[in-house]
């Protein structure tokens, strides 16, 4: 017989596994959407909808997470033993990280996901490929210490009560931030912020103090949750 412990993380709801396998999907297919030569094609409402559509999704993610029986062995990241719940997640913070180096115009040395515009096609689209599903598992190693604590400490009021009523109000909380976000987003004063820190980040101590910030994050709420 297998233990609790041993099994780590198993799905408890009945929706739970086809939730994180569509969601998986639509993860993968958010990551892809951001190759130039897919988002040059893509209309600009398509685009924002699938920014906004991952702001509800992660909600819901954390919500069905939370409610799974966990594994107590080691860092956050390796508690989660499910591999599509993993891979929710890993490919949706992919996405949001490809978004913000794209848009910060960030170079982490040769580690960038746009391929130079002078490669053939095929090359190009392996670049990217490597950069983003080939470096997706130090994106969920990275970032999930810090961003699914935060997550399941906004749902986990509501981690025991009915997904028909739970489902619907942290779907809506995620659906409410995302629409926050991608408004203040698209303030003029905002925009301009954002290029003074794309120059910030031109300097290497800046950029390597910010990428320790999911670490630092991590150790913090493993302290706090002792």
């Amino acid at each position: 017989m297998t233990s609790e412990s041993d099994e780590g993380e198993l799905p408890r709801d009945p929706v739970a596994r086809p939730f994180f396998v569509l969601f998986t999907l639509f993860a993968i297919g958010s990551v892809a959407s951001r190759f130039d030569l897919v988002l040059a094609r893509t209309p600009e409402w398509l685009e924002v909808g699938v920014l906004f559509a991952h702001g509800p999704l992660l909600f819901v993610a954390a919500l069905l997470e939370s409610r799974m029986v966990q594994s107590t062995v080691g860092p956050a990241w390796m508690r989660i033993r499910d591999p599509f719940v993993r891979a929710a997640f890993t490919f949706s913070l992919t996405y949001l990280c490809v978004i913000a180096i794209q848009v910060l115009d960030i170079e982490l040395g040769p580690v960038d996901p746009t391929p130079p515009a002078e490669w053939p096609d095929v090359q190009r689209a392996g670049w990217f490929a490597m950069f983003t599903f080939g470096f997706a598992g130090i994106t969920y190693m990275a970032l999930v210490g810090a961003v699914v604590p935060i997550l399941r400490f906004i749902t986990r009021p509501l981690r025991w009560s009915s997904l028909w009523i739970t489902i619907p109000i942290v779907a809506l909380l995620g659906a409410g931030l995302a629409s926050l976000l991608l408004w203040i987003f698209s303030w003029p004063a905002v925009q301009e912020g954002l290029a003074v820190v794309s120059e910030k980040l031109e300097d290497p101590p800046v950029l390597v103090a910010v990428l320790l910030v999911p670490v630092a994050l991590e150790v913090l709420f493993a302290r706090a949750t002792r």
